[in-house]
């Protein structure tokens, strides 16, 4: 049950984070500092859906936690292409 535990806080911390990240981003991108700030909290909000995903297919429909991570990998994978793509990518 331990690790379970600890599993729990980390997804929430990741929550948190993640979501303070998105929020500040997007208050950014508002002022007007261009489409990075933009295509930064995107990346950063699949980061945390899937996370969030991982942990609500687990925790409520008993799917194995292999598979959980899996989705949750691709998702973030994802979301941090996203995020290299604002670093790199993107011309104001």
């Amino acid at each position: 049950m331990g690790h379970l535990l600890v599993l729990r806080i980390s997804r929430i911390a990741i929550l948190i984070l993640a979501g303070m990240v998105v929020y500040l981003a997007l208050r950014s991108y508002h002022r007007g500092d261009g489409k990075v700030m933009l295509y930064l909290s995107a990346g950063f909000s699949l980061i945390a859906l899937g996370a969030l995903t991982s942990g609500l297919l687990f925790e409520l429909l008993h799917l194995e936690l292999a598979l959980t991570y899996t989705i949750e990998s691709f998702m973030s994978a994802i979301g941090l292409a996203i995020i290299v793509y604002s670093i790199y990518g993107v011309r104001e």
